[in-house]
C-alpha cells in the first residue's frame, strides 16, 4: 500500500508527519489477496445468531473511509440477532485510525469501559445483562464520552 493510498484510507484527518511515523511504523507490505481470499471464500460462515459467543462491541469512525460506518452499521444488526451482548460505538470525527491517533486515550477508555461493564464474573459464570424479553433492552450502565453515541440499547434518560 502507498503512503498516499494509507492516508487518504485511515488517517486523513492526522497531520501528515502523524501520518509518515504510522505509515513507517505500521504498515507491513502485503499482497492483496490474503486480505480478500478468505472474506470471499465458500466456505467463510459467520453464525450471527450464536447466543452463547462473548459480548461483542463493534467500534467505527464516522469519517472512516476504509471501512464506512454505514458498513459498521450493518455488520452491528447481523450480529444483533444473537441474544448475547451486542453494541456499537460509534465516534464521531474519526477516521479508521481512531485507535491510534491523537486523543486515542479517549477510545481506549470507553472501549475499557464497556469490556469491564460486560466481563466475566471471577466465579466464570456470566449471565446476560440485557436479556431477550421481546421489549427494548435496558440502557447499559457503562458512560460513554459527551458525543458518542452506544447502539444495543435505548439512550437513557
Amino acid at each position: 500500500m502507498s503512503f498516499r493510498r494509507f492516508a487518504w484510507s485511515f488517517c486523513h484527518t492526522s497531520q501528515v508527519d502523524e501520518q509518515l511515523i504510522a505509515y513507517e511504523t505500521q504498515v507491513v507490505p502485503t499482497p492483496s489477496r490474503l486480505s480478500w481470499q478468505p472474506l470471499l471464500s465458500q466456505s467463510t460462515k459467520v453464525n450471527f445468531r450464536n447466543g452463547t459467543r462473548a459480548p461483542l462491541l463493534t467500534t467505527a469512525g464516522s469519517l472512516d473511509r476504509a471501512v464506512d460506518a454505514s458498513m459498521i452499521r450493518w455488520n452491528y444488526r447481523k450480529y444483533r440477532r444473537s441474544e448475547a451482548v451486542t453494541e456499537l460505538m460509534e465516534f464521531p470525527d474519526r477516521t479508521h485510525w481512531l485507535i491510534a491517533a491523537s486523543g486515542w486515550e479517549e477510545i481506549a477508555d470507553a472501549v475499557l469501559s464497556w469490556a469491564e461493564h460486560h466481563k466475566k464474573p471471577a466465579n466464570g459464570n456470566r449471565q446476560n445483562p440485557f436479556p431477550p424479553t421481546g421489549s427494548r433492552r435496558p440502557a447499559p450502565a457503562c458512560p460513554l464520552p459527551a458525543g458518542h453515541r452506544l447502539l444495543g440499547a435505548p439512550p437513557t434518560r
